[in-house]
């Protein structure tokens, strides 16, 4: 009797393998493919602060560290070292993403949170991939996750392991470890703290307007959250241990 054939599932069959989730870098493709019939989302500026507000925020701070990523090269040694020519090309990108009343004045400290952003980027890079020798650190490759190229990644590379890099390094090491006291914040910071804080004296005044059978007045918001008590709930961890 002859055997029969495999069946094309057992046949198909590979061993497993194990792979990492981790976070992929952020995009927005919805903003880049937006059409050209489509209104800009509108975001207010401060121009002091340079933080957005209204109800497409969120989507503006995360914008301005993709377009430091994708526009910005990694080889240049500080912002100062940006060609001014490029700089004006981030902001008419960001312009043509948002609609930002406050343009004008508020230009400065715009492109200035993007250079903090560029820079924690590189900082970033050269922690995980560059001197990063802890297990899982070197599995992702950094030109395809990043969309670098690879003779840029090498020279970039290349850069964090002079020796006049390595001392500033050190240098900034030597400075972390007087941070005893680092939050714990998610990529929200501050501004994702504070409302959640919000809506919790919100949620508790409604609650005690119930049991009292007294009507919350809506008009009139919860005070503004102190600022003491921002920082001492930005360095407590989720089971109540200060950091």
């Amino acid at each position: 009797m002859a055997t029969p054939p495999a069946s094309p599932l057992q046949s198909n069959i590979q061993s497993p393998t194990k792979s990492r989730n981790t976070r992929k870098s952020t995009r927005l493709r919805r903003l880049t493919v937006r059409a050209l019939d489509q209104p800009k989302p509108t975001v207010y500026v401060d121009a002091a602060t340079g933080r957005g507000s209204g109800p497409f925020k969120e989507k503006f701070h995360s914008y301005l560290g993709v377009v430091a990523r994708e526009k910005i090269p990694i080889v240049h040694n500080s912002w100062k070292d940006v060609p001014d020519t490029l700089k004006d090309l981030v902001w008419n990108d960001i312009l043509a993403k948002f609609d930002i009343p406050e343009a004008l004045n508020a230009k400065k400290k715009v492109m200035s949170t993007v250079a903090s952003r560029w820079r924690q980027f590189k900082c970033n890079l050269t922690t995980r991939f560059v001197y990063g020798n802890s297990e899982g650190q070197h599995e992702h490759n950094p030109p395809v996750k990043y969309d670098v190229d690879k003779e840029t990644w090498e020279q970039f590379a290349a850069s964090r392991k002079t020796p006049n890099w390595q001392g500033i390094r050190k240098k900034m090491q030597e400075i972390q470890k007087y941070n005893d006291c680092p939050h714990v914040l998610s990529r929200g910071g501050y501004d994702l703290l504070e409302k959640k804080m919000m809506e919790e004296k919100m949620n508790k005044r409604q609650h005690d307007a119930m049991t009292t059978e007294n009507t919350p007045n809506s008009a009139d918001p919860p005070s503004p959250i102190q600022r003491h008590v921002k920082w001492v709930l930005a360095r407590t961890k989720q089971y109540g241990q200060m950091t």
